[in-house]
């Protein structure tokens, strides 16, 4: 005997979409899948002082104090933020990575171009 389950989808009053360059994370002590989404982006300065002009409409920078973070000659600092994360169980895991990977296929099919 099989059961049939129907489901309706709703949005959570907190549902967001988040931009995502990449994910850090791994098996907890659970036993289960612990991924931490994040984005790339270049470092802001900690204070930035502008100033207005007659001539220039808006504002411009007059000088800005960097982020206090040390890196070799010519390295080009960004910020890596955590913007969400989830939890999964193993099975879970699987599931959506082979949604993923079936999904980005076709649109790469689609665009022309060739998976990796």
């Amino acid at each position: 005997m099989s059961a049939r389950a129907r489901f309706v989808f709703r949005e959570a009053n907190t549902y967001q979409i988040h931009a995502c360059h990449g994910v850090w994370g791994g098996p907890n002590p659970h036993g289960q899948l612990e991924a931490s989404f994040y984005v790339d982006s270049p470092l802001l300065p900690v204070v930035a002082n502008m100033r207005e002009s007659a001539e220039v409409p808006g504002l411009s920078l007059l000088e800005s104090q960097e982020f206090p973070v040390s890196g070799g000659e010519g390295d080009v600092l960004h910020a890596r933020r955590l913007v969400t994360g989830v939890v999964l169980s193993p099975a879970d895991a699987i599931a959506i990575g082979e949604w993923l990977i079936q999904n980005a296929t076709s649109i790469l099919t689609r665009t022309g171009q060739r998976p990796p």
